[in-house]
């Protein structure tokens, strides 16, 4: 009776040690829980479209998002420069290129991650719109489509351009090299001007 009440035990024990196995895998396979897409358009910080660049990753390998550069095309809310680090589920990371080698791009609705303080998808793959051809591909969520289709249609993807980088560019260039000069014979001027006031009082 002893030995069955122990064999009964380990199997009971076993079943709940692969239900937990399962479980967990499951969960890590979903990754993240369905938001709503009117939240993940609240939620956002910063809403770009663009693509990855998957080549030397930023990442904390006590995290699971790792940051890699995400050169931006068009910004439809916020402010940033045409290269932005974004971070990315390691899990999401092959989707994403799969998406992109077959001619796709990303709608990316960005909040601040405080432990990493990369910019991250809203929700995981839920900030993650794929488009292609301007068309939103999430043919999975009917409701999810024609969110982000009208958000589009509404705010436009060419709304805003990026930011220009640090550095100065051709627009701006002329006018900086306008004040300069300006500048320098105001200056002029009037160190030759004070020179001859200090000429004449000598004379």
């Amino acid at each position: 009776m002893f030995i069955r009440s122990r064999i009964l035990w380990a199997r009971v024990i076993g079943i709940v040690l692969l239900l937990n196995v399962y479980v967990h895998d499951q969960v890590h396979a979903t990754s993240w829980i369905r938001m709503e897409p009117e939240m993940v358009v609240q939620r956002a910080q910063l809403v770009v479209t663009g693509i990855y660049t998957f080549n030397d990753p930023t990442a904390d390998q006590s995290s699971m998002w790792e940051g890699y550069n995400f050169t931006v095309s068009h910004v439809i809310k916020g402010y940033c420069p045409r290269m932005i680090i974004a971070g990315i589920d390691r899990d999401d990371q092959q989707g994403a290129l799969d998406h992109q080698n077959a001619g796709g791009e990303y709608l990316l609705f960005l909040e601040r991650d405080l432990d990493t303080n990369l910019m991250t998808p809203v929700g995981g793959t839920n900030g993650m719109v794929r488009i292609k051809d301007t068309k939103v591909q999430q043919q999975d969520d009917p409701h999810a489509q024609l969110h982000f289709t009208q958000y589009l249609a509404v705010h436009g993807i060419e709304a805003k351009l990026p930011k220009p980088s640090r550095q100065l560019d051709s627009t701006f260039s002329p006018l900086l090299l306008f004040v300069l000069v300006s500048v320098i014979l105001t200056t002029l001027g009037w160190i030759i001007i004070q020179s001859r006031l200090t000429g004449s009082k000598k004379m």
